[in-house]
C-alpha cells in the first residue's frame, strides 16, 4: 500500500477502518506548500471543522499524529516496466593463418581550383514571426461539477431560480454549513471534494444558490471568475435581495479577514464531464 494523499483523506477514503483514526490526525503524504514537512488531516471529515496542519516530518516526537494507508485497484502508471534483459555481443578473435598484406598507399592527386563564373544572388533573410503571447490558463478551477445536481440531491434547487440546468447549495456538511470566513482556495476545494464546483460571477447574480441557508444571503461569497485585470477573484452577496449589489474583486488570501463565505454549484447536463465524472464515482464510493 502506500501512504494517502491529502485529498484523498479529505474525501474520506480510509474512513470508519477502526483503530481510532476518524478522529485522530493522519499523516499523508502530501508535501506542504511551503516545502517543509507534510500535511496532516483528520482521519474523518465529520470532524468539524476539518483542520489541515503542516508538521514536519520528524513532527511524531511532539504531535500524535497516526497512520492510514491507501491503494489502488487499477494503477497501470505504478506497475514498473520490466528490466530489459541484457544481451551480450558475441565477442570474435580473429586468427589469421598469414600475415595481412600491406595496402598501398596512394596519394590523391590535386584538383585545379575553379573560379566560379557567376554571381550567386544573396538569400534574403526572413524574420520569424513572434509567436502569439499564451494567455495562461485556470486550470485548477473546476468548469462544470463531478457530480449532476441528481446525484448530488440538489434537484431542488434547480428550478428556483437561474438556468433550470444548474443547482447550488450552502448547506452541505452533514446537513451543516461550509465553514465561513475561509481563503479562495480552501472554498475551491470544498465545492470539489463534494463533486460541485464553485459558482461564477454570473450564476451568484441570477441566484443560482440564493436561499439555502448559512446566511449566505446577505454575506459575501467566493466565485470562481478571476478578476478583470490583477490577481484574485470576484466577491458578490449570496443575493441579489442586497440593495445594491456590490460586486468587488478579492485577493485569495483576504477571505478570513473579510469573512468570505462559500456557495457551490452544480451542472445537470455537462457533457465535457462525462468521463471525469465517472472517474469520481469510481474512486469515490
Amino acid at each position: 500500500a502506500r501512504l494517502c494523499t491529502i485529498n484523498e483523506i479529505e474525501n474520506d477514503e480510509a474512513k470508519g477502518t477502526g483503530c481510532g483514526t476518524n478522529s485522530a490526525r493522519v499523516w499523508t503524504s502530501t508535501p506542504c506548500d511551503s516545502g517543509s514537512g507534510y500535511f496532516t488531516q483528520f482521519g474523518s471529515t465529520n470532524v468539524d471543522p476539518p483542520e489541515r496542519q503542516c508538521i514536519s516530518a520528524s513532527g511524531i516526537e511532539n504531535v500524535d499524529v497516526t497512520v492510514q494507508c491507501c491503494a489502488d485497484e487499477i494503477n497501470d502508471p505504478c506497475i514498473p516496466a520490466p528490466s530489459p534483459v541484457p544481451t551480450s555481443s558475441p565477442t570474435f578473435e580473429p586468427t589469421l593463418a598469414t600475415a595481412p598484406t600491406p595496402i598501398p598507399i596512394v596519394q590523391p592527386t590535386s584538383v585545379p581550383t575553379l573560379a566560379p563564373t557567376f554571381d550567386p544572388s544573396p538569400v534574403p533573410t526572413v524574420q520569424p514571426t513572434p509567436l502569439p503571447t499564451q494567455v495562461p490558463t485556470i486550470d485548477t478551477i473546476a468548469t462544470c461539477s463531478k457530480l449532476t445536481c441528481t446525484q448530488l440531491g440538489w434537484t431542488a434547487k434547480m428550478t428556483r431560480f437561474g438556468d433550470a440546468n444548474t443547482c447550488g447549495e450552502s448547506s452541505v456538511v452533514s446537513g451543516g454549513c461550509l465553514e465561513a470566513g475561509v481563503a479562495w482556495n480552501d472554498g475551491r476545494r470544498m465545492c470539489e471534494a463534494l463533486g460541485a464546483r464553485l459558482c461564477t460571477i454570473n450564476e451568484i447574480e441570477n441566484d443560482e444558490a440564493k436561499g439555502t441557508g448559512c446566511a449566505t444571503n446577505t454575506a459575501r461569497v467566493w466565485t470562481s471568475t478571476p478578476c478583470d485585470s490583477g490577481p484574485g477573484y470576484k466577491t458578490q452577496f449570496g443575493s441579489t435581495n442586497v440593495s445594491p449589489p456590490d460586486m468587488q474583486c478579492t485577493q485569495e488570501d483576504d477571505g478570513v479577514s473579510s469573512d468570505i463565505r462559500v456557495q457551490c454549484c452544480a451542472d445537470e447536463q455537462n457533457d465535457p464531464c462525462v468521463s471525469s465524472r465517472r472517474y469520481y464515482l469510481r474512486n469515490r464510493f
